[in-house]
This record gives structure tokens, C-alpha cells and sequence, in this order.
């Protein structure tokens, strides 16, 4: 294929991906920033509730956040590694924090290290962009493009079917409610 036509192609993936990224944090902003109110009903709700109708369960301990990988390992080509180890020591080279004491390039570093670990091309691209390293991608790459696609599509998917994301783009007050109450039933009702 036309090395242009290559260019052109994971350009528009990397646009998708860039708007798929983009409503992700917003999305996770509006929950955050709804977040009190939804669980200021919750509490208000359970205030109203018997002890003996409130099951609070057992406390979970905090899962350590180990970086897994958003595509098929297997499908990654030994050359596609080799680019994304590239990609990500062009980024430490301007971004580690024994390089620089600046904030912005310190936080960049550690998003690359996390993109880098999870071999999420897009990131490292996106990353690269904002320090204006040139960033040259092929073909083959086009699939493991597609799978953080799908990948990203999913996380999506999964803050819309929060509670707090159906509370807040629910139609009215009554719908509100009968989410909160569908929450409390499955989180902290006996029963």
C-alpha cells in the first residue's frame, strides 16, 4: 500500500482514538464532579433505612494496580515492540525526572511508562505529539491500533453503565431516584 495512504490511515485511528480519550475524561469528570450528589441520595436514603435492613458486607482490600496489557500480546510483532520501546526512550529522554524538574514533563514521563507497559501505541503517539517527536507508524500496526480502539470503546462503555453516569444523564427526578434505590438494593440492602 501506498506509504501515504499507510500515513493517512493511522492518522484517522489515531483522531478516533483521540475522541474516544477526550469523552472518556469527560465523562470520568462530570462522574467525579456528580459524585457527591449521587452518594449525598445514597446517604440520605440510608439514613432512612433500618440497621437491620442495611447489609454494610465485609471491607474489601485496595487490589494493587498492576499495568496489564490492553492487546493481545501474542499479535504484537517483534518490530511493533521494537518502535514502542523506541517511541518510549525518545519520551524518557526529554521526560524523566532525573532529566528535568518539571512537573508537566515528570507526570508526561509517567504516563508514557504506563502506556509503554501496557503497549498502548496511542498514548506514546499522543505523548510524542505534545513534545513534537516525530512518530512514523506502519501498517502492521493497524491491528494492534484496531485493539486499543476496542479496548478504549469498552472502558467507555463501562463508565455508561455506571450508576452514577445513568443518575446523571437520567431524564428526570423520578428515573434519579429509582437509580439510587436499584444502588442501595444491589450494594447494601439485606436480602
Amino acid at each position: 500500500m501506498d506509504e501515504k495512504l499507510v500515513d493517512l490511515q493511522i492518522n484517522k485511528l489515531i483522531q478516533e482514538y483521540s475522541f474516544l480519550k477526550s469523552d472518556e475524561e469527560l465523562k470520568k469528570e462530570m462522574i467525579n464532579t456528580n459524585q457527591k450528589g449521587f452518594l449525598d441520595l445514597v446517604n440520605g436514603k440510608l439514613g432512612d433505612l433500618k440497621p437491620e435492613e442495611i447489609n454494610l458486607g465485609p471491607t474489601k482490600e485496595p487490589k494493587s494496580k498492576k499495568i496489564e496489557p490492553k492487546v493481545d500480546m501474542s499479535g504484537i510483532s517483534e518490530n511493533t515492540k521494537v518502535r514502542i520501546k523506541k517511541i518510549y526512550r525518545n519520551i524518557v529522554k526529554l521526560t524523566h525526572p532525573d532529566k528535568t524538574e518539571s512537573e508537566e514533563l515528570n507526570e508526561l514521563y509517567m504516563e508514557a511508562t504506563e502506556a509503554y507497559e501496557a503497549y498502548n501505541i496511542f498514548e506514546l503517539c499522543f505523548i510524542s505529539k505534545k513534545l513534537n517527536i516525530k512518530v512514523k507508524l506502519s501498517l502492521e500496526e493497524t491491528k494492534t491500533l484496531k485493539e486499543l480502539l476496542d479496548s478504549k470503546k469498552n472502558e467507555i462503555k463501562k463508565i455508561e453503565s455506571s450508576f452514577i453516569w445513568l443518575w446523571l444523564t437520567a431524564s428526570n427526578e423520578n428515573d434519579k431516584n429509582e437509580l439510587v434505590d436499584r444502588f442501595i438494593e444491589k450494594h447494601y440492602k439485606n436480602g
